[in-house]
């Protein structure tokens, strides 16, 4: 029987990779699994090309943590998970990268999902100032939702971290299902349909 590829969600505890998981298997009437941080998620993927079954994997990244060894990246995903209301759950995704560079250089897809954008504070303007990824220079743009979201300097310096080292940033409300569905950075949707759609390629 063949193996079902595997998507690695990994995050520190309270991260929202759990939560990630059962909304990515919410959104394609996927059954999950008695305790999905425990065991693998069976997502069903469906497009109008295809259908495929991928293992929904979630693992704890902590420094020291015993299941934080490098799983086998080979044409697999990787989904690194923190919150954006806590950010040494960042740096734990970040010294993960780190310690597992080499490992992971051939995973299909690398993803860096913030989640809780529905715990930020609305910005006090119209519109965010948000230094692009890569950029010495400052940029506006709109969430497109019913109020900016005022995004710390920390979590823009965590966005430039993902561009430099090839990761696709994206930002996710796995409680607000509204506010998920309006999330957008830079003219790009955002949210759960953005983190489906990049693991269906």
């Amino acid at each position: 029987m063949e193996t079902a590829p595997v998507v690695c969600v990994l995050g520190a505890t309270g991260s929202g990779r759990s939560s990630l998981v059962s909304s990515l298997l919410k959104s394609s009437n996927s059954a999950a699994p008695r305790d999905a941080a425990a065991a693998d998620a069976l997502w069903s993927i469906k497009t109008k090309y295809y259908t495929a079954d991928v293992a929904l994997r979630v693992q704890d990244c902590a420094s020291g943590s015993p299941s934080s060894s490098s799983p086998q990246f080979q044409d697999e995903a990787i989904v690194l998970v923190f919150d954006v209301t806590c950010p040494s759950s960042f740096s734990a995704i970040q010294n993960w990268a780190s310690r597992n560079s080499e490992s992971t250089e051939d995973a299909g897809v690398r993803l860096v999902v913030a989640t809780h954008m529905d715990l930020l504070p609305p910005s006090s303007s119209p519109s965010e100032q948000l230094q692009a990824p890569g950029s010495s220079t400052t940029n506006t743009t709109n969430t497109n939702t019913s109020s900016s979201i005022d995004r710390p300097q920390w979590l823009v310096d965590a966005m430039d971290w993902c561009a430099g080292e090839c990761y696709e940033y994206i930002e996710c409300s796995t409680t607000d299902a509204a506010l998920d569905g309006k999330l957008s950075l830079e003219g790009d949707v955002q949210g759960i349909a953005r983190v489906t759609e990049a693991l269906q390629v």
